[in-house]
């Protein structure tokens, strides 16, 4: 599996506050991760992970905001070969809320866009990540485990 998330911090915003905003909902490692941060007015910020466990916050706030159907739909729309993509409002995720957007103009400053590769399992990581529902409750559970043992190549 492959992470990218991907965001600007604006000269109006602290790059401190919006990488804090990314954590809140995208918990990565600066000693793990790679974590790259360039431009001069406007900061390009870009992480990059190859870990599970960065995905496992926005999983459990799908399932306790109740927005896997909307989740769901998003990941499938925007699902291309072996990878898929999600936006996040980053205001909202600055104070450790999901709220997801369909488009970047939906959060003010820019979303914090979301790229996950699963080589081979892009069905598996949807249904892991927001699996189907009927009348609001989950039909099947993937399981992490299982999730994980149906990735054909972890790399970039």
């Amino acid at each position: 599996m492959y992470i990218e998330v991907w965001t600007r911090a604006y000269p109006s915003e602290s790059t401190e506050r919006v990488l804090i905003a990314v954590k809140n909902v995208i918990p990565f490692d600066e000693n793990v991760d790679e974590v790259e941060i360039s431009g001069e007015s406007v900061k390009e910020i870009r992480i990059l992970s190859n870990r599970y466990e960065c995905l496992m916050k926005l999983r459990d706030s799908l399932r306790s905001n109740k927005i896997l159907d909307t989740a769901r739909m998003l990941l499938k729309f925007n699902a291309h070969g072996d990878e898929t993509r999600i936006l996040l409002h980053k205001q909202a995720a600055f104070n450790g809320r999901v709220h997801l957007c369909e488009t970047e103009e939906e959060s003010p400053l820019g979303a914090i866009e979301v790229i996950i590769r699963a080589t081979g399992a892009i069905n598996a990581l949807i249904d892991w990540l927001a699996p189907k529902t009927e009348k609001g409750r989950i039909i099947k559970e993937l399981s992490t485990e299982e999730f994980l043992s149906m990735i054909k190549d972890p790399g970039p």
